[in-house]
């Protein structure tokens, strides 16, 4: 995650904020879907690289964007309550998750497409 951070400059100059924001959060919905697909510890590395990547080019392009959109007499507060939502997510989205995965079974929140009785098949 910190190491694509370096190489954010380039894609900004080539591609644009908005698609550098989008393409981070591809990766990373991608490297989330492809986290059950994989069997080895070598491809789970992999995944987790291309999802470290999303995640980095995500979170940098996203706080740009707010410091774009923010008018300048209140960019302070503005980057303050986006900092402070950011963080206030990270803490509380773990246990949350940690909750319903004991309130509910796995498969509940997990559901893959090899689980048919979700779908109501037989």
């Amino acid at each position: 995650m910190v190491f694509i951070r370096l190489f954010t400059d380039a894609g900004v100059r080539k591609f644009g904020k908005k698609k550098c924001l989008y393409l981070g959060l591809l990766c990373s919905f991608l490297a989330t879907l492809s986290y059950d697909m994989f069997t080895s510890i070598y491809s789970l590395i992999v995944a987790r690289i291309l999802h470290g990547i999303g995640f980095g080019l995500s979170t940098t392009f996203a706080a740009a964007l707010v410091a774009d959109v923010i008018p300048a007499q209140r960019r302070g507060e503005g980057i303050g309550y986006f900092g402070l939502g950011s963080t206030v997510a990270m803490a509380v989205a773990p246990a949350l998750g940690v909750m319903l995965l004991t309130d509910f079974s796995a498969n509940m929140l997990f559901f893959t497409i090899n689980d048919s009785y979700l779908f109501g098949c037989c």
